[in-house]
Order: structure tokens, then sequence, then C-alpha cells
């Protein structure tokens, strides 16, 4: 199936498309100092979680941008509901094609999104471009939290060369920033998470039972689940890095 319409099947009941709670977003933006008068960019937006949250506690100017259309079209309509648009533009469209305004955003957040960019590496060059000095960059993503062992198959490639929160601190280190807070999420939040998917793509199939495309989805499901159960959950962590640009702290 495409993914475009893919995730919007099984992240139906998501409105943060994240494995983390709603209330992390507030840890967020404490961390990243966020007030009145801020512009914010957010990269791989989704449903507009973050730029909804923090515009509804702060007079913020912030653009997101978003590849999925079903995604910019429901940010769009839950920010106009929750009477936040007037501070919010999403900005349909591939990532790498918008051109921020040089050294202009307070904070530049891409959660879960990376790969939007070309990947981790690829992303915090990409934000540090649009990001102003003494701003903030969050940036997150899987990482390898226990080894595989010698000779494990079934594993993903993408998931093979996750690398550790060490390797992934000296990379956003060597980029020049410093890292001023880190959330880490737990089983629990990873198991929520996944689950949703289970459940979406569960109650799509049984509303959908003569879709041409319902075996081919409920088929990969079936192999995420199963990826996912038995070596993900143990070995594949998510967090979120808050980084400060021109402030990189000392090692050690």
């Amino acid at each position: 199936m495409d993914p475009l319409a893919f995730y919007p099947i099984v992240a139906r009941d998501l409105d943060l498309q994240n494995p983390m709670p709603a209330s992390r977003l507030d840890d967020l933006a404490r961390a990243c100092g966020v007030r009145d008068g801020m512009r914010v960019l957010d990269v791989g937006s989704g449903k507009g979680s973050l730029l909804r949250r923090w515009a509804a506690r702060f007079d913020i100017v912030a653009t997101g941008l978003e590849l999925n259309p079903r995604f910019a079209a429901d940010a769009r309509e839950r920010a106009e509901r929750e009477g936040v648009a007037q501070r919010i533009t999403v900005i349909e469209g591939p990532a790498a094609d918008f051109v921020p305004a040089g050294h202009g955003y307070d904070v530049v957040a891409c959660i879960g999104a990376p790969f939007a960019i070309g990947g981790f590496d690829d992303a915090l060059a990409w934000m540090q471009a649009a990001l102003r000095t003494g701003g903030s960059l969050v940036i997150g993503d899987r990482y390898l939290a226990e080894p595989f062992a010698p000779g494990s198959t079934g594993i993903e490639p993408e998931v093979a060369a996750l690398r550790d929160l060490g390797s992934l601190h000296e990379t956003i280190e060597r980029a020049g920033l410093g890292v001023t807070a880190f959330f880490g999420s737990s089983t629990q939040e990873l198991d929520r998470y996944a689950s949703a998917w289970w459940t979406a793509a569960a109650a799509w199939a049984a509303e959908h039972p003569d879709h041409p495309e319902r075996a081919a989805l409920l088929a990969d499901i079936a192999a995420k689940r199963g990826r996912y159960l038995d070596h993900e959950r143990r070995h594949v962590g998510w967090g979120v890095w808050v980084t400060r640009s021109g402030a990189a702290l000392p090692s050690g």
C-alpha cells in the first residue's frame, strides 16, 4: 500500500504520532524556553500536535512541514477547531524542498521524521541552517538500546544500522550542538504506540472487507507486529534530544 494511504489508516487514533505522552510536549517547551514571539519550525509535523499545543499556550509564529496531504489537512482542521489556526501555517510537500529563511527560527524540531531529510546526520545539518544562534534544535528518533547477538536473523536493515545513544550523542556534539535535555520513551509508551497501529488496522480491515489492499495491509501489520514483539521491543529505543546551537557543552 502507498505509504501516503497506509499511515493515515494506522495512525487514525493517534493525535501525537510518536511514542510519548502529550505531556512530553510541555517538557520540550520548557526545555526550549518557548515564549511569546518565538518562531518555530516543525519538520514532519503530522497532525500538528506539537505546534497546536504550543500555540495554545504561547503567541508563537509556527510553521509545519508535512508530506502527507491527509495529515496536513487534519492539522489545519484541528488548529481551526482549537482556535490557534492564525498562529500556524502548514506547508504540504517534501521537507527537503522547503527553503527556510536563513537562521531565522528560535526552535527547529524534527520529532520522529529525520528520514524526511535523509537521516539523523543530514537532518541535523539541515535544521542547523534554519536555526538562529542560541536557538533550540529538537530531534527525535530511534536508537539501538541493546546490541543484537551475532548472527541474529530477521532484522530489518534499517534497524540493524541503528546507532546507540553514545554514538548519536557524539554525532550531535560534532555538529557543534550542546545537549541540554533528553527524554527517552518507556517500554509502556512504545507498547501503547505500536498497539495503536494494530488496533486501527484491525478496525479498518473490519470496515473494509472488500478493499483490494486489505490483505496486504494486514500482512504488513502482522510482519511489523512480529518484529516488534520478537526483537524490536527489547533492542530498539526511542527518544528526543533538545540541543542548543552555539553552546556546545564540555565533554566529561
